[in-house]
């Protein structure tokens, strides 16, 4: 059964205390990355485009690696990004990190 991005945000937010990080790893998330870091107070990695399951697994499999060794966020999603676009240039979709709006 499909999900709002709505809803899944209204969810995620009950428990905003532990949520210290989001990936939403499907096609086209990059449209609502900034509301999701908005709401929830967090990082958001959302993606761009047309995302398939090799360049998802490629660039997940950098980011998690370079996070899990010590990275920032920042740093494992800008080695992922690079990584994937390597691999499958011209890369169909792309990864982007979205930080909470001050103010």
């Amino acid at each position: 059964m499909p999900v709002a991005w709505a809803d899944l945000i209204d969810a995620l937010a009950l428990a905003q205390h532990v949520v210290s990080f989001v990936f939403l790893s499907t096609c086209h998330s990059v449209d609502v990355g900034q509301a999701f870091a908005n709401r929830l107070r967090t990082a958001v990695i959302a993606c761009s485009g047309s995302l398939g399951d090799e360049l998802a697994i490629r660039f997940s499999s950098v980011f998690y690696q370079q996070a899990l060794t010590g990275s920032s966020l920042e740093s494992a999603a800008a080695d992922a990004g690079f990584a994937a676009r390597v691999e499958f240039a011209p890369a169909p979709a792309t990864f982007r990190m979205f930080a909470p709006e001050r103010g």
